[in-house]
C-alpha cells in the first residue's frame, strides 16, 4: 500500500494503480486502498471508475465516512446531484461530526442555489473545525458575491487574529477593504503584510491598484514594477503597463514607403525587395523583453512566392506568447487581402520532453507578381528564462534580396548596461533618452542583395551584424550555464546500471569511454532542435535515459553523467556551429546553437558530439570543426580550438583491378576503404538499407562514370561496428568504356574518380571565399591488364600539382601488358581567399583537362 501511495506521489500512475490493486486483490477489507486509488481515478477525471471504487469499498467500510463524502463528491462532478445528497445525508447520519461530509453538503447545496442553506451548514462546520480553509473560503465568496462584505470582512479578520502570519488572509482582506472602497484601510493593511514577507508579488500588485485608484500613477507603476520583479509572468499586469508607459508598438505607416518601388528590371537577380526589415527589442526592468518584428516585401517572381509565402515564427509554447499584428497582402490593383490560414504546429510532435517548442505559420494569402506582403508580430517572454535578467541578440543588415530599409532598435531601462559591437561593416547607433529609458536605433537604407556564391561562408560572416548582450565577460557566461546545467548531470540508478553493464567486459578506460560514447550515440535518438527553440535548459540525465531521446545539450549532459561515473572528467562545450558563422569573441553571450562533450583521457582531450551516431570515437561532424568553442570547467570558461580534419583523415582509397579487352569492355574488380567523412557518411546511407538500395546506389555511382557498367556483385563490411573499418568489394563489367578506333583502342585512365567539370570555378573572379567543410583526400590506383599483343602509342605525362590549399597528381607505370594508373586528389585548405581564387581556378582546370587524357594503344 505505501509503495502504492508513494508512486502515485512521485507521479507514476501506473505503478502506483499496480501495486493498490494488488492490495484490494489480498486484502480487500483493507478500505483506505478503495479510497486513495480512487480519488486517483476521480483526479484523472474517471469518475465511473470513481464511482466504483468507491462503492466497492463501502461494501467493506460501512462507517467509512471519507468513502461516503468522496463518493457524493463524485456523483456531484457527474452532475447527479440527488445521489450526492442521499450519499452525504447517509454518511452525516453515521457520523454527525464529519467535517468532509458537512463541506461537500455545502457544494451540494451551493450547486442548488440554496445559498443560505450553504451558509448554515459552512458554519457548522467550522464550528467542528476551525481550520478548515475551503469552507472559511466558500462562506466567505458566498457574502462576497451576495454584497455582504461586512460579514466577509469580519470573518476574515476573526480568521486573521488566528493566523497572523497568513500573508493569503492579508490579501483576501485587502481585497473586501477595496471592494468597501476603504482604501486607506487595504493600504495600512498590505504594508504590514509586506513587513511580514516582502517576496509576494500580490501585495505590490494591490498597492499599484490601490495607489492608481487614488490617481497616483507614478507610484502605482513603481509598485507594479515591484510586482514584475518577483513574478514576471503576469502577463496581463505587463500589458497595462507598457500600455500605461507608452511601450507599445505601433506599426509604421507604410503607404509611402510602398509607392514607386524598384521592379525586376532594377534587380534582376532578385526574388524580391524587401522594403522594410525592422526588429525592436523592449527590455524592461524585470529581465523580460518583447520582440517586434516588422516586414514589408514586394514579391518579384516565383522564387519570391516560394521563398516568403510561409512565414514561421519558432517560440516556446512555456515561456513565449506570440501575437500577431498584422498580415496581409496589397495586391498590385491595391486590393487588400487579410491573412486568415494562421496555426500553430509543433517542433517536435510525440517528443513529450519538447512539447513546448511550437512554431506558428502565416500563410500569405494572394500571392502574385508585384504584390506587397506585409506582416507584423511580437514574441513576448512570459517570464524571465534560463537567462535571468541578461539578454543577447543578433541582427543581420542584408540578405540575398535588396533590402531598402533594415533597422534594429532596442529600448532599456536608463542604468542598464549593454554592450555592443559590429562586425563585417561599422554603423553607430542613434541614441535617445526618454522617461526611464534609452532608446538605441541602428539603420541602414538602400541594401544592395548579395550574389550567391558557390561554396561562400555562411551570411552571418559576410554581411554587416549587430551583436549586442550584457554579458561583461565570458567567466559570467560560463558560470550562468554551469550553475543551471551541471545540477543535471547528476546520475541515478538506472544509469548506474547501465554504465556497470556497458563497462563491465572492457578492460581499458578508452574501451570504457568507447562503449558509452556508442551507447549514446546510437541508442538515445536524436531530436533535431536549436538551442533557442528547446529551450537552453537541458533536461535531466535520468530524464534523458528513461525516455531514450533528446536534443544536442540532453545527450551532451548524458555524456557527462556517465563518463563521470567511472572517474572520465567531462565538460560542456558550446558550440556555434560553422553553419552558423564564426563565434563573436568581443561578444561574449550564448551565441551558440549546439552543445558537445569533452573528455579528459589518457592526458588528451577528446571532443565527442552525442549527435553524430555514425561517426568514430575521437571524432566530430564537420559542422563541429575550426570552430572556436566554450568549454565549461566547473563554471570557468575556457575558448578551444575543434582541430579540423587533416586530409588523410577523411580519405577514400580505391584498388581497382580492370581486364580490358579488344573489343573496348572492360570486366574489374574493386576494393574500397573509407576513412573519416567517408567512413561516416557510408554508415548513414547504408546500414538501415535494403539490399535493393545499395545495389541501385553502387550501379548508379558506376554508371555515372562507366557508361554501360553492370554490377556484378558486392559485399560491405559491418557497418554498425563504428570500430570496425568501412570497406566495400565489387566486381562490375562495362561494354564500349574503351573506344576501338580501327587497329587502336583509347580510354580514360582513372576510371572511378574524375573531375568532369570545372563549373565549381566557371567564375572568373569572387567576391567571398570559397568555405569547403573538411579536407578531404581520395585515392585511386587501377591496374590495367592490357589486351595480348597490344603496345602503348599514347601515354599521358606525369603530373604533380601541389599547393598550399590543394593537391593533385596522376602518375602512369608500365611493366609488359601491365598499366598501372595512380591518381590522388586533395583538398588541404577549407578557407580559399578571393585573392587566391585566380589561382585555385587554374588549378581545377589543369585537373578537368588531365583527367580528359586518354591512354591510347594499338596492335
Amino acid at each position: 500500500y505505501f509503495l502504492g501511495i508513494t508512486y502515485l506521489d512521485q507521479g507514476k500512475t501506473d505503478e502506483g494503480i499496480s501495486e493498490l490493486r494488488k492490495v484490494i486483490a489480498s486484502f480487500p477489507e483493507f478500505v483506505k486502498a478503495y479510497v486513495d486509488l480512487g480519488w486517483n481515478r476521480y483526479d484523472k477525471e474517471l469518475y465511473e471508475e470513481a464511482i466504483q471504487l468507491f462503492r466497492e469499498g463501502l461494501k467493506y467500510g460501512k462507517n467509512y465516512s471519507q468513502l461516503y463524502a468522496y463518493l457524493a463528491w463524485t456523483y456531484l462532478m457527474k452532475g447527479w446531484i440527488k445521489d450526492a445528497e442521499d450519499t452525504i445525508k447517509e454518511s452525516l447520519e453515521a457520523n454527525p461530526t464529519h467535517p468532509l461530509s458537512y463541506y461537500v453538503l455545502g457544494l451540494i447545496y451551493e450547486r442548488r442555489g440554496w445559498y443560505s442553506d450553504a451558509v448554515t451548514v459552512y458554519r457548522k462546520l467550522l464550528e467542528i473545525d476551525k481550520t478548515f480553509y475551503s469552507a472559511f473560503r466558500n462562506l466567505r465568496s458566498i457574502y462576497n458575491n451576495s454584497g455582504n462584505y461586512n460579514e466577509a470582512i469580519s470573518m476574515t479578520k476573526e480568521r486573521l487574529e488566528r493566523e497572523p502570519s497568513n500573508i493569503i488572509l492579508y490579501l483576501d482582506l485587502a481585497d473586501l477593504y477595496m471592494r468597501s472602497k476603504m482604501f486607506s484601510e487595504a493600504i495600512l493593511l498590505l504594508e504590514k503584510a509586506n513587513e511580514i514577507s516582502p517576496y509576494y508579488p500580490e501585495i505590490y500588485e494591490y498597492l499599484g491598484n490601490l495607489y492608481y485608484e487614488l490617481e497616483h500613477k507614478e507610484k502605482a507603476i513603481i509598485y507594479w514594477e515591484k510586482a514584475l520583479e518577483i513574478e514576471p509572468g503576469n502577463i496581463s499586469l505587463k500589458d497595462y503597463l507598457s500600455f500605461l508607459k507608452e511601450e507599445t508598438y505601433t506599426l509604421a505607416d507604410i503607404s509611402k514607403l510602398i509607392k514607386d518601388t524598384p521592379t525586376q528590371k532594377d534587380y534582376p537577380d532578385a526574388s524580391a525587395i524587401i522594403i522594410l526589415d525592422s526588429a525592436e527589442r523592449i527590455v524592461r526592468p524585470d529581465g523580460t523583453s518583447s520582440l517586434t518584428y516588422h516586414k514589408v516585401i514586394k514579391i518579384l517572381n516565383e522564387k519570391g512566392r516560394e521563398t516568403y509565402g510561409e512565414v514561421y515564427i519558432p517560440y516556446s509554447l512555456l515561456g513565449e506568447r506570440v501575437k500577431i499584428l498584422k498580415a496581409r497582402t496589397i495586391k498590385p490593383d491595391g486590393t487588400e487581402v487579410e491573412a486568415t490560414a494562421i496555426h500553430d504546429v509543433s517542433l517536435a510532435e510525440g517528443y513529450h520532453l519538447y512539447s513546448d517548442a511550437m512554431a506558428k505559420v502565416i500563410s500569405m494569402p494572394a500571392l502574385e507578381n508585384n504584390a506587397i506582403i506585409e506582416y507584423a508580430y511580437t514574441i513576448d517572454d512570459l517570464g524571465r528564462g534560463p537567462l535571468g535578467k541578461h539578454f543577447q541578440d543578433e541582427f543581420l543588415f542584408q540578405d540575398f534580396d535588396p533590402i531598402m530599409i533594415s533597422r534594429y532598435t532596442l529600448v532599456i531601462p536608463k542604468g542598464m548596461n549593454i554592450y555592443y559591437k559590429m562586425y563585417n561593416g561599422e554603423l553607430e547607433p542613434q541614441i535617445e533618452e526618454k522617461g526611464s529609458t534609452v532608446i538605441y536605433t541602428w539603420e541602414m537604407k538602400d541594401i544592395p542583395q548579395i550574389i550567391q556564391e558557390n561554396y561562400m561562408p555562411p551570411l552571418a560572416d559576410v554581411v554587416p551584424r549587430l551583436e549586442i548582450t550584457t554579458f561583461k565577460d565570458w567567466q559570467e557566461v560560463a558560470g550562468w550555464y554551469y550553475d543551471i546545467a551541471n545540477p543535471k548531470t547528476k546520475s541515478d540508478e538506472a544509469i548506474k546500471a547501465k554504465v556497470i553493464e556497458l563497462t563491465r567486459d572492457k578492460k581499458t578506460l578508452e574501451d570504457k569511454a568507447k562503449a558509452i560514447y556508442y551507447f549514446v550515440a546510437n541508442d538515445i535518438r536524436y531530436v533535431g532542435l536549436e538551442f533557442g527553440i528547446s529551450g537552453l535548459m537541458p533536461h535531466q540525465a535520468s530524464e534523458v535515459f528513461k525516455y531514450k531521446y533528446g536534443d544536442c545539450k540532453d545527450k551532451a549532459t548524458l555524456l557527462i553523467s556517465m563518463y563521470r561515473e567511472i572517474g572520465i572528467p567531462a565538460y560542456y562545450v558550446l558550440v556555434r556551429t560553422r553553419y552558423r558563422g564564426s563565434l563573436p569573441l568581443d561578444s561574449p553571450g550564448f551565441q551558440f546553437d549546439h552543445a558537445i562533450c569533452a573528455i579528459k583521457l589518457n592526458g588528451k582531450l577528446y571532443f565527442l558530439d552525442g549527435t553524430a551516431e555514425d561517426t568514430r570515437f575521437g571524432y566530430v561532424p564537420s559542422m563541429d570543426q575550426g570552430t572556436k568553442a566554450l568549454l565549461i570547467d566547473e563554471g570557468k570558461p575556457i575558448l578551444v580550438d575543434i582541430p579540423i580534419d587533416r586530409p588523410e583523415d577523411n580519405e577514400k582509397t580505391r584498388n581497382i583491378e580492370v581486364t580490358l579487352s579488344k573489343d573496348g569492355s572492360i570486366k574489374g574488380t574493386a576494393y574500397v576503404t573509407f576513412r573519416g567523412y567517408y567512413d561516416t557518411y557510408l554508415r548513414s546511407v547504408w546500414k538501415t538499407a535494403a539490399d535493393r538500395q545499395i545495389r541501385e546506389d553502387l550501379e548508379w555511382s558506376l554508371r555515372s562514370l562507366v557508361p554501360n557498367a553492370t554490377l556484378e556483385g558486392y559485399q560491405l563490411s559491418n557497418l554498425r561496428d563504428l570500430d570496425a573499418d568501412v570497406w566495400e568489394r565489387y566486381s562490375f563489367s562495362a561494354s564500349g568504356y574503351a573506344q576501338v578506333v580501327q587497329n587502336t583502342i583509347s580510354f580514360l585512365p582513372s576510371i572511378m574518380e574524375r573531375l568532369e567539370t570545372s563549373e565549381s570555378v566557371a567564375k572568373k573572379e569572387r567576391k567571398y571565399p570559397i568555405n569547403y567543410w573538411t579536407p578531404y583526400t581520395t585515392r585511386d590506383i587501377v591496374t590495367y591488364k592490357l589486351p595480348d599483343g597490344s603496345k602503348i602509342i599514347h601515354l599521358p605525362d606525369d603530373i604533380v600539382l601541389d599547393k598550399p590549399f590543394a593537391y593533385y597528381s596522376m602518375k602512369f607505370s608500365l611493366d609488359g601488358n601491365i598499366l598501372k594508373v595512380e591518381r590522388v586528389f586533395q583538398i588541404r585548405a577549407v578557407l580559399i581567399e578571393p585573392k587566391d581564387y585566380p589561382e585555385y581556378k587554374s588549378f581545377i582546370e589543369s585537373i578537368v583537362s588531365k583527367d580528359r587524357e586518354r591512354v591510347v594503344i594499338g596492335f
